[in-house]
């Protein structure tokens, strides 16, 4: 799942637009208008993501709807999860909700590991404490037991 919610939503009215919009046609899509700059601390590797050829700044409003009803959902059922999960987040993520990660890790119970590393942004494995990140990720994968 992208996000369990935006750290800047649109207002509810945009979000019910875009819905319908979406429900019309996939076809409809908007620019993002996301601030790139806030995925890692490293301008290069923020250049390096953006300039791949690959990237683009557009998502359709029926994704966009799909993707706000997921962390919607996972919110509502978050007393159902019952792998083990490890949960990251990056402290100054200014594109995804910090205070939904921690109210999401909270209310999980015992089968959640939280981890927030504080001073990081967005995409984790591209920020500064990235070898942290994917050290712990290891750690973890090499640990649990999903059964």
């Amino acid at each position: 799942m992208p996000w369990l919610d935006l750290a800047h939503p649109p207002a509810k009215i945009i979000q019910s637009i875009a819905q319908v919009a979406g429900k019309i046609s996939p076809h409809f899509r908007i620019r993002t208008r996301l601030k790139v700059a806030g995925i890692s601390h490293h301008q290069d590797l923020v250049d390096l993501v953006t300039k791949d050829g690959i990237y683009h700044d557009f998502l359709s409003l029926r994704l966009f709807s799909q993707i706000m009803e997921a962390g919607r959902h996972a919110q509502n059922h978050v007393k159902d999860l019952t792998l083990p999960t490890l949960l990251f987040c990056g402290g100054q993520d200014a594109i995804c909700s910090a205070p939904a990660i921690r109210r999401f890790a909270q209310q999980a119970g015992e089968n959640v590991i939280y981890d927030e590393l504080p001073e990081a942004y967005h995409a984790l494995h591209l920020d500064t404490d990235a070898r942290q990140f994917l050290n712990k990720m290891k750690d973890f994968l090499l640990k649990s037991e999903f059964s």
